[in-house]
């Protein structure tokens, strides 16, 4: 199993957004609200959240971004992964995970941030971690390159160099 840049109780901003959350069920018309903004919201969260470095933010990445926030299905599965975060629950279930565990982090993921990995790896200890050079939290858009090479790793297929 590979996580990646995994929601954790371990991170104070997570869990600042679970209490948030949690209290309000995200509802409908702070949802639309939201929504509404999206134009404006994305492009100012993926150079200042999301990317660690601004300029590999893309104008096609935006829209494409802004797009998926215009399928129902987007902001249904959104709204229902919000509800869900419950941290005690989650702790609970990490116990019980025996299978080998890659997590792979952006080395200055501001949402998620790395100094998370020590608590999670005590959590999890069928896991191993790998950090991701010159990127945030979409690791996998900024550095496609380190992240494939982590994932062939883990499985046991990275090509000899």
């Amino acid at each position: 199993m590979i996580l990646v840049a995994p929601v954790t109780p371990y991170s104070p901003r997570v869990m600042f957004l679970a209490r948030l959350y949690s209290g309000s069920g995200m509802p409908s018309p702070v949802l639309r609200a939201l929504l509404r903004i999206a134009p404006k919201l994305v492009p100012w969260l993926l150079r200042h959240r999301y990317y660690a470095d601004p300029r590999q933010v893309t104008s096609a990445a935006i829209q494409g971004y802004i797009d998926g926030l215009r399928n129902e299905s987007t902001v249904r599965m959104l709204r229902e992964s919000i509800r869900g975060w419950n941290p005690r629950r989650q702790k609970e279930q990490m116990s019980r995970i025996k299978t080998p565990l890659l997590l792979l982090w952006g080395e200055d993921d501001k949402l998620v941030p790395a100094s998370c990995i020590p608590r999670l790896m005590k959590a999890l200890p069928h896991a191993t971690s790998a950090t991701i050079p010159n990127a945030g939290h979409l690791l996998f858009e900024e550095n496609p390159e380190a992240f494939h090479q982590q994932v062939l790793k883990f499985f046991g297929k990275a090509p000899e160099r």
